[in-house]
């Protein structure tokens, strides 16, 4: 009887054991993947701009917000099929998940470009922690504005009510150019709503820089009933990666929303809060000129 006893213990200890160390569904990982990941503070090199964003099927990486992102997970390994290609990682990647719960992401990289990415800073693995959001803003106004610059930067105006009406100034080197606007798009606006949240408005500072010349600004203003939050980046350098990824959904989304042209006039001069700050009309005087090829 004792030795059936121990059998019995023992069969009962391993099934326990295989228990906890039960490995998660691909349904398990998604849900934990949902949210924005940034990279940990302790990253220096160029690979601490890495981020990635997941909202139910769509993701989003560091260089590229487009809705049209798609991943799946098979056996712990995530794939990301990227809308557009870069020159150092190219349209798709895959890792190999490590560990992930609801606060830490640990990912191993298999794509060769990436790994190789990886390598220069000297990392084998990416270690991100889940934001938090840092701002309940009950907004009723969000303006984008980007300017020109010493070369095809895309030129624009980009407002959204809270009710998701949106208007569209087309300014230089853009698909559109004229005005337009836009009833509210569920997926952009909802998504664009949680992407403000995690920008910290209390800390963000009037102006970012960068050490060199010629590049394009974008001014941001976040309105709400009795207060206006302003921002002017140049040259995407030193503004935080909330903001950042902010400016990226914008940039890789507007073109996809069905506008409408219109003749009406948009006066944003005469919103006191974007007055100074986006010195809309003054802007087009100025001629950004491409450079001349050799």
């Amino acid at each position: 009887m004792k030795f059936h006893s121990l059998i019995i213990f023992l069969v009962l200890f391993t099934l326990s054991c295989n228990s906890s160390k039960k490995v998660k569904t691909s349904i398990e990982i998604k849900k934990e993947l949902q949210g924005f990941w940034l990279m940990n503070d302790t990253i220096k090199g160029e690979m601490k701009q890495f981020n990635l964003y997941f909202n139910d099927s769509i993701c989003h990486v560091f260089y590229n917000q487009s809705n049209l992102n798609r991943y799946k997970i098979h056996d712990s390994i995530l794939e990301l099929r990227i809308t557009s290609s870069s020159p150092i990682i190219g349209n798709r990647m895959r890792f190999k998940i490590c560990s992930v719960n609801n606060q830490m992401l640990c990912l191993l990289p298999l794509s060769k470009n990436l790994k190789e990415s990886c390598a220069k800073d000297g990392l084998d693995t990416l270690s991100l922690h889940k934001a938090k959001a840092r701002n309940r803003l009950n907004w009723n106004q969000v303006t984008f504005y980007s300017t020109g610059c010493f070369g095809t930067c895309q030129s624009f105006i980009f407002q959204i009510k809270k009710s998701g009406d949106m208007l569209y100034q087309g300014i230089s080197f853009t698909e559109k150019e004229g005005n337009y606007t836009s009833k509210k798009d569920e997926e952009f606006y909802a998504i664009l709503a949680d992407k403000l949240k995690y920008i910290n408005f209390r800390q963000l500072k009037s102006e970012y820089s960068a050490p060199w010349s010629d590049d394009q600004t974008v001014n941001l203003a976040v309105e709400t009933k009795s207060n206006a939050y302003l921002t002017s980046v140049y040259g995407n350098f030193e503004e935080p990666a909330p903001l950042r990824v902010f400016f990226s959904y914008i940039f890789s989304n507007y073109e996809r929303i069905k506008w409408n042209k219109t003749n009406e006039i948009f006066s944003f001069e005469d919103n006191e809060n974007l007055r100074d700050l986006f010195s809309v009309y003054q802007e087009k005087s100025i001629v950004f000129l491409p450079p001349i090829s050799q």
